[in-house]
């Protein structure tokens, strides 16, 4: 038995199957989860970054994002969105990478965090 991307795998002689598939709300590594919405709470102008604050909708929670371009048109009130990606690691907690999207589906910056910091389900 192996334990894939797919999930629990049997392998025997040349039959392949598959015994146990991940629910869609468990995100395989290197995969993004669905999109989270959060609106933009403070941008803070740094020398050569912006440093952004966004609290996600449901949950209310905040996150810090320290190195968005200075060159991006977001404004404080802006609706944007989450995609958080499992980290391959070894720790009993494996670390997420949240990355930051405005609506139009540009990149704004990425921070890693655990995931007790951050609910992924709601």
């Amino acid at each position: 038995m192996v334990l894939c991307g797919a999930g629990l795998v049997s392998l025997t002689s040349q039959n392949v199957k598959i015994i146990w598939r991940e629910s869609e709300d468990v995100s395989p590594m290197n995969q993004s989860a669905k999109k989270i919405p959060c609106e933009i709470l403070s941008i803070a102008e740094g020398k050569t970054w912006n440093n952004i604050v966004v609290q996600r909708k449901v949950s209310k929670k905040r996150l810090f994002f320290g190195k968005a371009k200075k060159d991006l048109d977001i404004n404080v009130g802006d609706n944007a969105y989450l995609e958080i990606d499992v980290m391959p690691s070894e720790l009993p907690e494996t670390p997420l990478r949240v990355t930051l999207y405005d609506m139009n589906g540009v990149k704004i910056d990425w921070t890693i965090i655990q995931p007790s910091q951050i609910d992924t389900i709601r």
